[in-house]
């Protein structure tokens, strides 16, 4: 058996090639797999995605977190307006995206490697609560924010109501509809996942989440990273 063996993560099918220390990713649509990490690049180095996408290895400094005495690497993935932190044995610590209205940015609290608790781990969340006392409509920030492939979008009622909770592009055009229906006072939430809907490509950009409850509306921007 030679053939190739994939992980599956959020970002998407990953290939690791530990002779040449390089990952791919496999894109199923087009049936290839393209370039995601070269770790072998030296500071200045272009890494070529593909023809047209590029990231440029911008700096490798010592680096210490949760007691862990590491490097990191900080790439500019240029095409997609995206800077992101590579931390040595940990991996992914930190995500910028900009767009023409601001500049996002997620970094890691915590994580678990191989059984070992770093940083802060706790999960915030919120759960369908039927007999919570709500006091007010209310739709808060999705989470995570940035996003990929999926988030969470949690929303409060105070009355019964007919609700209906829709996705819109930066033109207005409505993308998904998570929830139409009637539904009790209460707080719940409701996931939306790009990754899960075949006939769903997003790219990346800023979108809208519209909350409709009686005479009650809301929008709020949240941001996708493909």
């Amino acid at each position: 058996m030679n053939e190739p063996l994939y992980w599956n993560i959020d970002v998407g099918l990953i290939r690791q090639d530990s002779l040449n220390a390089k990952l791919f990713i496999y894109l199923p649509e087009e049936n290839e797999e393209v370039l995601y990490e070269d770790f072998l690049a030296q500071v200045g180095d272009t890494i070529w995605v593909d023809s047209i996408e590029y990231k440029i290895l911008q700096n490798e400094e010592p680096f210490s977190v949760w007691g862990i005495n590491t490097y990191k690497r900080t790439i500019d993935y240029q095409f997609r307006f995206q800077e992101y932190e590579l931390v040595k044995d940990i991996g992914l610590y930190e995500l910028g995206f900009s767009d023409f209205f601001a500049r996002y940015t997620m970094e890691l609290k915590g994580c678990i490697i191989d059984e070992v608790v770093y940083g802060d781990t706790t999960t915030v969340g919120v759960d369908n609560d039927e007999t919570q006392i709500v006091s007010e409509f209310k739709l808060e920030q999705n989470y995570p924010n940035p996003f990929n492939p999926n988030t969470v979008i949690s929303y409060q009622l105070p009355v019964t109501s007919n609700v209906t909770l829709k996705v819109y592009d930066i033109l207005g055009n409505e993308i998904a509809t998570l929830v139409n229906e009637e539904k009790q006072p209460g707080t719940y939430e409701v996931e939306f996942n790009v990754g899960t809907s075949r006939n769903l490509s997003l790219t990346s950009g800023i979108y809208f989440y519209q909350l409709k409850a009686g005479s009650f509306i809301q929008t709020k921007k949240m941001v996708y990273l493909k």
